[in-house]
């Protein structure tokens, strides 16, 4: 989103760190934090590396690498931030402390509702003030675009809208074969982004998955992780040949049709001999795996 076309120009980020306690954050240091242990330990590196960062392009780019891998030194390397100070802020329990106090304050100001139980999934989003249900890119810039900024990715919103990937979208080959489900591109990666081509491709992309007529029948909660073109094969046809090269920061449209989706078997939501319709969101691509999740 921050590298979308005009996107970092025309609006202002903010990160907050999603640390949270059981009391008031001004007394309570029993910290917890999504997917990591007492005392949130890996949110040690993030609180430091955002602290020592300068500028926000620093802190968006740490946070992309930050999401892929979870190392917050490598990452702070790769997003230009200084070493010196992020190392300091490490050794140095009283800023920590510090730092992760007054990140568990702003928290709980932000997200007053989720700030001491119950669920909370990262990433959370505001856009224009709005709790986004939806984190896609497609949802997030068509939100921040609707308060009329004036910025590149916007002209393609309504574009958006209008793909009709059965109508126009392009038949896929892969290996030689050439298969019936078809891709239309909504948003194009980055030249330079990194391309799913390999077998075994393990993928993060934010998935939206509807009928012809328009009902939802699954929305991913963030990122679905899946490998690409895997053996044996565990994804069904079309959503997987549907992945090949798609790049990071590409949004893309599918139309399966039913005999590389779900066939004659019904699925909840999903009638009997159905044409699918998925919008992808490509957010990470990681290295080559065997581990593979089903749709």
């Amino acid at each position: 989103m921050y590298t979308a076309d005009g996107i970092a120009d025309a609006c202002t980020f903010e990160f907050t760190v999603a640390i949270r306690t059981a009391g008031d954050p001004q007394t309570d240091t029993s910290y917890s934090c999504p997917d990591e242990g007492a005392g949130c330990p890996m949110t040690t590196g993030v609180v430091c590396a955002l602290d020592a960062a300068k500028t926000t392009k620093q802190k968006a780019d740490f946070i992309i690498c930050w999401d892929d891998s979870q190392d917050a030194k490598a990452c702070t390397t790769t997003a230009g931030i200084d070493s010196a100070a992020f190392s300091s802020c490490q050794a140095s329990s009283s800023k920590v402390s510090a730092l992760k106090k007054a990140a568990a304050i702003k928290f709980e100001a932000k997200w007053p509702t989720h700030a001491h139980s119950g669920p909370y999934h990262v990433p959370h989003v505001l856009a224009n003030g709005k709790d986004m249900d939806s984190t896609t890119y497609s949802a997030l810039i068509k939100q921040l675009c609707s308060s009329g900024i004036k910025a590149g990715a916007c002209s393609s919103v309504e574009e958006a809208q209008a793909v009709d990937p059965c109508a126009t979208g392009t038949p896929v080959t892969l290996d030689g074969k050439t298969y019936a489900t078809k891709v239309s591109i909504v948003t194009p990666a980055p030249a330079s982004a990194t391309k799913i081509i390999a077998k075994n491709t393990k993928v993060s992309a934010k998935v939206l998955g509807q009928l012809k007529d328009g009902k939802t029948f699954w929305k991913s909660q963030g990122d679905f992780t899946y490998s690409f073109n895997a053996t044996p094969r565990r994804l069904i046809v079309g959503f997987d040949v549907g992945s090949y090269e798609m790049g990071v920061g590409e949004t893309r449209m599918l139309c399966i049709p039913p005999e590389e989706g779900y066939g004659q078997v019904a699925r909840s939501g999903i009638p009997a001999n159905s044409t699918l319709i998925f919008t992808l969101t490509c957010d990470r691509v990681h290295s080559q795996t065997q581990e593979v999740v089903v749709v």
